[in-house]
């Protein structure tokens, strides 16, 4: 029954939208509360109303009545309808729908979908009715929207105002208007003597570098009357008379970058800051270069932790609290690898009471460490095992080859004794004999060992050199050993052997396969003769040329003709396969419009079949799919062995064939009703030859060659597509594949 709407309920319905756009202040709130009224005026089922936020959101039929700005209306939902999203709401229950955009100036802004579970329930006036509400609240979601994101700009203010980062508005002149308290005790001024004042009467900065803030620039500006005092600047344009700023004072920041440059390429001095604990918050950049700390890793820990003398140095920090601004002391720093080197400490209160430290190396320690760095690189990439040690044997550090080869972590490794790493006293001797050598020598290699992993009995042959370290004062720090992994070394010549070997085979493979592709396209090509013949001369019979035949001739002859046939499809195909496999099929790509290949011979013969079998057969082709780049009549091809498939494995219902776009692709389902395919076929489906036999069939078409699915997939993947398959036994089939809307690039080529 059609539901009509009265002028009365129309006029409670607009009433009721004004009274809610004044009660309720979030469009959430607003929009289901609106949407209740709706469905209880109109007595639907279900509504579903969304604001859109990204045009991908959209449905089928949503994006349809966005695009045409009209209402959409079903009244009679079924399986077949036009949008995939319609016969989801059909399976869903539903009869009859009306789906109706928000678009205030023509604008979409949101969907109204009416759903009702009775056939015919919206009439052309409920249509009318509807239309002039949906302008109506789009119109009043535009304006709630407006006042939502003035609040919200309002908030982000108060917010802003109560941060302890100086923050300000000045008009659009650069007079300031408001400032907060951190702006205030910034710039040691009262609010008084700050509002009303020009920006550049504040800050040493010209009409230019204003519009330059305005514009999102970051800029750094001296107080104009505390001219030691540094001030970095940004701020946003809100509108045309009204700009954000913000103002954060960088003086020691810009002391500090001062500072650290002057040691970022020394040697033998680092420069700390410390905070009242005595705990390290800042550290220049060149502390890993001296003393091998990074300075991230120095942060937060207290400096008198790392010296051997923390007593006296505790003494001297304290004595700056007092009149004495500079303390100047010898200590000794201990390193990472429980090492100690020589520090010259000089502490210093600067004007704002904080602690500075600049620590000088006394020993030769900054030269060996340089030396390691540059080495640790080499050593990080290496791919053979590469393990330091110090000139007591002891490991300082390895490379991840090593970590692998030795299967220990290099936080494992640090400290042990390097000679417990091999498995018998034969080699333990070798390589210490190699460290004696290699002391007086330099280097020594060519050593053969056997060293032991972790968790591991049979030991690992390997080959090893040595070469020792020195100090700059020409004292011996430790020795570097490459190990060189025979077994693994061994067993890749052993596989590149065997890779040559399965190559060759490889090419042995291909080369019969060719040659068995190329006999198979020659004797079907041959066949072709004969079997031509054999029809040429049987309809020539049939056709009286020859006198004249009876009616049990007659039927013989049109087996013969009938059995011709299939033999020549079946030739065919495998006539197609050896192409595929040769690669001798070259696509003739066209312009391909699928709603015009529906009325193409074949499919029109194939709905002949299906129809004369007691099925339903339909082509669908949405609304938005566009032409593709593609050879029509291999794509013929692929719906001629899908389709026909489909036919042969149904008994009831039907086969549907629908088309639409997705992305960049067009998507083609081919779906029956048929007795469906398990999942263990669906796994040989596509392979040649491969043939589903199904029991559950009355009637047993006559057996194929099982190459149709493989030849469909074969074209598909010439075309930059492909093809796969949804089904459950009992339940049907769904075949799909794709195209590229603009063609491929392995399709261009052929």
């Amino acid at each position: 029954m059609v539901c009509m709407i009265e002028n009365a309920a129309l006029n409670k319905l607009l009433l009721a939208l004004f009274d809610f756009d004044a009660k309720l202040q979030n469009s959430d709130d607003f929009i289901g509360k609106f949407s209740s009224e709706i469905k209880e005026t109109f007595g639907v089922d279900e509504i579903y109303t969304k604001i859109l936020q990204k045009k991908d959101e959209l449905t089928q039929v949503e994006e349809y009545a966005i695009n045409t700005n009209k209402p959409y209306i079903d009244n009679r939902l079924s399986g077949y309808s036009a949008f995939a999203d319609l016969i989801n709401y059909y399976n869903s229950g539903f009869k009859s729908c009306i789906v109706l955009p928000i678009a205030p100036g023509g604008k979409a802004t949101g969907i109204i979908t009416l759903l009702s579970k009775n056939e015919g329930s919206f009439s052309q006036d409920v249509s009318d009715a509807l239309s002039t509400i949906s302008g109506i609240l789009g119109y009043q979601l535009l304006a709630k929207t407006e006042r939502e994101k003035s609040m919200r700009l309002a908030k982000y203010f108060d917010a802003a105002f109560s941060s302890v980062v100086p923050q300000a508005l000045l008009d659009g002149n650069g007079n300031f208007i408001k400032v907060n308290k951190a702006m205030v005790m910034a710039l040691d001024k009262s609010a008084k003597n700050i509002i009303g004042t020009n920006i550049s009467t504040i800050f040493e900065i010209g009409k230019d570098t204003i519009e330059n803030i305005r514009r999102g620039a970051v800029i750094e500006a001296k107080a104009a009357d505390q001219h030691e005092r540094v001030f970095s600047l940004s701020g946003s344009d809100i509108n045309s008379s009204l700009m954000h700023i913000s103002a954060i004072d960088i003086t020691n920041l810009k002391m500090l970058v001062e500072q650290s440059q002057l040691f970022d390429h020394s040697k033998s001095e680092a420069l700390l800051i410390l905070d009242n604990d005595y705990r390290v918050k800042w550290a220049s950049s060149n502390i890993g270069k001296v003393f091998g700390y990074g300075s991230v890793e120095m942060v937060g820990k207290k400096i008198n932790e790392i010296l051997t003398d923390k007593s006296k140095f505790e003494t001297g920090l304290k004595s700056l609290q007092g009149d004495l601004k500079e303390y100047i002391e010898t200590n000794s720093l201990i390193l990472d690898n429980n090492l100690e080197v020589s520090v010259r400490i000089t502490a210093f209160r600067n004007n704002e009471g904080e602690i500075s430290c600049i620590l000088e190396n006394n020993s030769g320690y900054t030269y060996t460490k340089s030396i390691e760095n540059s080495l640790n690189e080499i050593i990080t990439l290496s791919g053979d095992a590469i393990i330091s040690i110090n000139e007591l044997g002891y490991v300082t550090s390895a490379n991840k080859a090593a970590e692998n080869l030795l299967h220990y972590k290099a936080n494992e490794l640090s400290g042990s004794a390097f000679s417990l790493l091999y498995a018998d006293e034969e080699s333990q001797a070798r390589i210490n004999n190699a460290l004696n050598i290699a002391r007086k020598e330099g280097t020594v290699g060519n050593i053969f060992a056997n060293i032991l992993a972790k968790g591991e009995e049979e030991p690992i042959p390997s080959e090893q050199s040595v070469r020792r370290l020195i100090d700059e004062r020409g004292k011996l720090s430790g020795y570097t050993i490459i190990i060189k992994e025979l077994a693994t070394k061994k067993r890749m010549e052993e596989l590149s052997d065997e890779n040559e070997k399965l190559a060759r085979s490889l090419k042995n493979v291909q080369s019969e396969s060719e040659l068995k592709t190329q006999f198979i396209y020659n004797i079907s090509h041959d066949l072709k003769t004969p079997i031509t013949n054999i029809k040429g001369f049987s309809k020539l019979m049939l056709g009286g040329e020859f006198g004249s035949v009876n009616d049990d001739q007659r039927e013989y002859l049109k087996i013969i003709l009938d059995e011709a046939d299939r033999l020549m499809s079946l030739i065919q195909q495998i006539l197609d396969v050896a192409k595929l496999s040769s690669g001798k099929i070259k696509l003739d790509l066209q312009s391909v419009n699928f709603s015009k290949l529906g009325e193409n011979p074949s499919i029109k013969s194939l709905a002949e079949v299906a129809h004369n079998k007691g099925l339903m057969f339909s082509w669908d082709v949405d609304y938005n799919v566009p032409d593709v780049l593609a050879d029509p009549n291999r794509i013929i091809q692929v719906f001629v062995n899908l389709i026909g498939n489909a036919i042969k494995f149904t008994e009831h219902g039907g086969i549907s064939v629908g088309i639409y776009r997705k992305g960049r692709n067009v998507r083609i389902m081919v779906k029956d009703t048929g007795v469906g395919i398990s999942k263990e076929d669906q796994k040989k489906l596509f392979k040649k030859f491969y043939q589903v036999q199904k029991k559950e069939l009355t009637k047993q078409e006559g057996a194929g060659t099982g190459l149709g699915l493989s030849i469909a997939k074969e074209i598909i993947s010439l075309h930059g597509g492909r093809i796969w398959v949804n089904s459950e036994p009992g339940k049907g089939s769904e075949f799909w594949f794709t195209l590229p809307i603009s063609g491929s690039k392995k399709s261009k080529k052929q």
